[in-house]
This record gives C-alpha cells, structure tokens and sequence, in this order.
C-alpha cells in the first residue's frame, strides 16, 4: 500500500505528531550510531529475522543514503509489530513520521522485502520532498518522478551498502521489467495515472516501474553525455540546491518541473525534454539500453509466452479459492487441476513469469495434492532482461552497477 512519506524536516524531540511509540512485555530493542546519530530499531512479535539483524541492514542502508546527498546521521526510531496472519505470504503497512518509521505486517515479512521497503521510503525523506516537492495540483501527476526515482535510488542504496550482490540487484531489475512488460495498462499515458491511481492495482504499479527504468535510462544518458564525469547522483544534488534557492525566493516548482532545469545545469543537458514527455505524457514504452552496465551485464531482449494461470483468479478469489473459469485447454488443466477444487497455497512460481513453474497444493475432495505446471497462456510477450557477464576480476561490478 502506498504510505505517508517521511517529512524531511525531521520534526523536533518535543513533536509527538511526528513521533511514534510502541511498548509491550515482548519488545526488543536494538540500537546503532549511523552517522553520529543514534537510530533504535523496536520489535514486537516473532519474526524470520532478528532486531539485531533488523537493525544492522537499517544502519547500512541509512548510511548509503545519507552519504549519496552528503548529509550527517539524525536520531531516528524505526517500530515493526505483528499484524495477524500466519503462513508465508504477507501484507504490510506502514507510515512515515518526521523522525520515525513504523511498520506493521504479518509474520511472511522476510528481512530482504522488510530492508527494501524501508530504502524506499527512508529515500522519501529528499525525494520529492527536497528537491521540489509534489504537484501541488493532482499529486499522481508526479509519480513517476517522486515513486519511480525512490524505487531507483533504494535499490542502488541496498547494492552500494552491500546488502545485495550484483546479481540481486539483477534479479531486482529483472522483476520489474517483467512486471512492466507484463502490465495491461504499461502504455498509459500520465493522464490516466492521475485519473486511476488509487483504484486500479495495475495503474497505481506503473509510475514505479516506468519511473524506475527512465531514471535507468537517463542515468546512461548523463553518463554518455559527460563520457562517465557525472551521473544521476550530480544531477539530483544540484536539483536539492535549486529547490532550495526557490525556497528561499518564495517560488514553488515541483520536483518533476525542476529535473529538466537541473540536468541542464548540472551536466549541460537540453535536448532530453522530448524523451520524458514522450515516455511520461505519452506511455510510451521505455527501453534500457544494451550497455546500461558496461561490462558487468549485458540487456537482452526476449521474447516468452504470456503468462496465465490457465484459470480465473479474481472469480477463484471471490469463490473462496476454489478454482474457477478453469480453461480446459490450458497447461494447468493438462497437469490435472479441476473446476472446484479448492487452492490451499502456492508452493513455488513467480507470479507474471510464464517460464517458471507454478506449483499448488489443492485439497481435492477432502485429499492434498501438488499440481505442476508452466502457466502460459495463449500468445507472447517481448522484455528486457539483464543479464550478468562479470561480477569479479578487473571490474569491481558492484560500484559500476550502483554508480558508487
């Protein structure tokens, strides 16, 4: 869900509306110095991981994204309590305070998911916030730049803090061009966004994705243009100094409106205007360019069967989970799953992705049984893919990658 984003002024030690408090015979507390500053880390509840380990990646991904805007540690208290629920899957939320982030989720809630939401909205702390701030008419109108940019920099941030590898930040990449390509409304233009946001599951993913993959792609842009002087990271630190300038001179221009000025600014760049209109107005599709990693990956285009469960999964949903609009000529009903039968749990699969298997388990008259199969559908889609070529020798990939 989408959450409160982090006011970047931090609020002050007296400012309860900007605090948040937790306690219970059960909380564990774990503390880190970050910067000079003490950030705690509270949990309530039984989890895969512990307040320790909790608390170590929260400091790392924290130092990465201070020391990308040059900017000292503040004390902050990061809360995580149960939600209810059990088994693997999981459902979160959260809100952002001045000071403060509080979590709440259900048990699945993995440490790798738990350190990439918090990125994310730790990164809302300057973007958009500090380098211009949101529309002030129609807030969606400038997701694509306060979402999609998060998404960038709290991937980059987990890989320059060393929390993920290469190939995580790979594989990272790789679910969302797949989720992209994959999207029924992936060519929507901006407008539609706006009007559908906060009603349409697909819609509200896209400023994202496609935020993301442009924040990629003019990455390359600004690398090629400066001959690898200058990056995304040069671009956004004079963007947060002209923001500031407009502050202080009473002007308001919000962070989307205010990219174009800084990327001229900071790297000379003038003829780029078309591509986010043509992108971000328009919808259309956004493309990572082959040599977007040097040596390290390589972009490839390839071309898969959709994907498809081979049965209805909002009418199964609604019914229970029983199985529902099951397709006879599909490769689930091949593999033996059977109108009416009731899903216990998805085993395995990746949901969008018709080249791995998909595996229920289903109780099917009273008895369990595991049910296989690839989950395409009829016709095919094209995507990008990165793939890794060099992670060690001469090139050390996780600077490149990052843009460390």
């Amino acid at each position: 869900s989408d959450l409160d984003h982090l006011d970047p002024a931090r609020g002050t030690a007296g400012d309860v509306v900007q605090s948040a408090a937790i306690g219970a015979p059960d909380l564990t507390v774990a503390r880190r110095d970050v910067d000079g500053a003490p950030v705690r880390v509270a949990l309530r509840g039984q989890w895969d991981f512990t307040p320790e380990a909790l608390a170590d990646a929260v400091a790392r991904v924290m130092e990465a994204e201070h020391a990308l805007w040059g900017d000292p540690g503040v004390p902050f208290v990061v809360t995580m309590a149960p939600l209810g629920g059990e088994g693997a899957g999981y459902s979160y939320t959260g809100t952002g305070r001045g000071d403060a982030f509080s979590v709440a989720s259900t048990p699945g809630f993995s440490l790798a998911e738990a350190t990439r939401f918090l990125a994310h909205e730790y990164m809302h702390t300057w973007i958009p916030a500090q380098v211009g701030g949101g529309p002030a008419n129609g807030e969606a109108r400038g997701f694509w730049f306060s979402e999609g940019w998060a998404d960038f920099y709290a991937a980059r941030a987990l890989l320059r803090a060393g929390l993920w590898t290469p190939a995580d930040y790979a594989a990272e990449l790789n679910r969302v061009l797949l989720r992209y390509a994959n999207s029924p409304v992936r060519d929507a233009p901006n407008s539609v966004i706006v009007e559908r946001f906060w009603t349409d599951p697909h819609v509200h993913q896209l400023p994202y994705d496609r935020g993301h993959l442009l924040a990629l792609l003019l990455d390359l842009r600004i690398r090629q243009h400066t001959r690898g002087r200058a990056d995304m990271d040069d671009v956004l630190r004079v963007q947060r100094a002209l923001a500031r300038a407009n502050a202080e001179a009473g002007r308001s221009v919000d962070a989307g409106t205010l990219f174009p000025l800084a990327m001229q600014q900071a790297v000379g760049m003038e003829d780029f205007s078309w591509e986010l209109a043509w992108h971000v107005d328009t919808g259309q599709e956004t493309l990572l360019g082959r040599n977007q990693f040097g040596a390290c990956a390589r972009v490839e285009t390839v071309s898969q069967p959709v994907f498809h469960r081979g049965f209805d999964i909002a009418a199964t949903e609604a019914a229970g989970m029983r199985v529902t609009g099951l397709d006879p000529t599909s490769p689930a009903y091949a593999a033996g799953l059977r109108e009416g039968m009731r899903i216990v749990r998805r085993e395995a699969g990746v949901i969008g992705d018709a080249g791995v298997e998909l595996v229920y388990r289903v109780d099917d008259a009273g008895t369990e049984r595991i049910i296989r199969y690839l989950p395409q559908g009829k016709g095919r889609v094209t995507l990008q893919r990165v793939h890794l070529t060099l992670e060690t020798a001469s090139v050390d990939c996780r600077v490149v990658m990052s843009g460390a």
